[in-house]
């Protein structure tokens, strides 16, 4: 399929998807028609520290997600998702890589072969130098190697993935409802990311990130915990993320290693809704406002006015103006009420 083509067919589903599950899904089963595979992943991640956010995951690969999280997170590999993300590959197959380059990999020794797979094809969902997710593309027996068109044509995918992504974030944003302060959501694991316990808000935030990423069954922990407890085990050190949870809320999750003798013993994880300070960054990030939109915005939401805006930040009032014609274009708002409503 030609590159263009591909990329419209890309840009119709976009418009069909009802969330961000919904497009992660429909991205999936679109690229086996473009670049055949056997399984897939999809994962959103937050774009400073790389963890999942969540996932879209073929049935027949979520056993596997334990190993290929302590893969990723606690052994040095090839192709491991930082380092693709450091160079400037958008898309990189492995069989590939291990043939040309004479190395090793423990991912493909220990976790995919045993599982009958016979090759892997990563991609980073990139829109210019931000990363918006990851895509693992699995072949078994009946397909052969991914080969260098398939990343090539990976490669091309890449940003108008990401694109759509950032749109369906853009439309959940303006439908944002602030929620009365509730309960922090207490769960705690064991060293191997089981289930130990876990308190009635964290329960009911644990069955919503499981609904949230289609897991069948109360056995399975959701990508984004997942993720932030292979990397506080990792690196001994409380890990934290903030996620989009549909339209319903900003969550914040963070695990902290519970450490004995210098061993974890377990992890605690907790998880409450993200205050609108946290908020405030992840919207202008998301509407791409420059640095001094930003400053703007943040004058307006201190109920300064035109004038007193240019003289905090020594433009002219009529530099104002136009900062707040772009600020109200990129945040889709006609008046600075709507604007205050949208980021309080």
């Amino acid at each position: 399929m030609e590159i263009e083509k591909a990329k419209n067919a890309l840009t119709m589903i976009e418009s069909k998807a009802t969330s961000l599950s919904d497009y992660q899904r429909r991205i999936l089963h679109g690229l086996k028609r473009i670049v055949p595979y056997q399984a897939g992943c999809f994962t959103t991640v937050d774009k400073d520290t790389l963890l999942s956010t969540g996932a879209v995951t073929d049935e027949c690969i979520e056993e596997l997600h334990a190993r290929l999280f302590e893969n990723e997170y606690r052994q040095e590999d090839l192709h491991s998702y930082k380092a693709l993300v450091a160079s400037n590959s958008r898309a990189a197959a492995l069989r590939q890589a291990m043939q040309l380059n004479n190395k090793t990999c423990v991912r493909w020794q220990q976790v995919l072969r045993p599982a009958g797979f016979t090759d892997e094809l990563r991609v980073v969902v990139m829109k210019e130098r931000e990363c918006k997710g990851f895509m693992t593309l699995f072949r078994g027996h009946q397909h052969p190697f991914f080969n260098d068109e398939d990343e090539e044509i990976l490669s091309q995918l890449s940003q108008t993935i990401a694109e759509g992504l950032e749109s369906i974030e853009n439309q959940l944003s303006l439908s944002f409802q602030e929620k009365p302060t509730e309960d922090t959501g207490v769960l705690t694991f064991s060293e191997k990311i089981e289930l130990m316990a876990g308190n009635e808000r964290g329960t009911m935030w644990l069955d919503k990130l499981r609904e949230r990423e289609n897991i069948q069954g109360s056995r399975l922990v959701p990508r984004p915990i997942r993720a932030i407890c292979s990397a506080a085990t990792a690196s001994l050190k409380n890990k934290k993320v903030m996620m989009r949870l549909r339209e319903e809320a900003f969550l914040t999750l963070e695990a902290t290693p519970l450490i004995v003798d210098k061993k974890i013993i377990s992890l605690a994880v907790l998880i409450q809704r993200a205050e609108r300070d946290a908020i405030f960054p992840y919207l202008t990030n998301l509407y791409r406002l420059t640095n001094r939109e930003r400053e703007v915005l943040e004058k307006v939401m201190k109920g300064l006015s035109t004038k007193e805006i240019a003289a905090a930040c020594y433009i002219s009032p009529y530099t104002v103006q136009d900062h707040l014609k772009a600020i109200f274009e990129k945040t889709h708002v006609t008046s600075r009420r709507e604007l205050v409503w949208k980021f309080r």
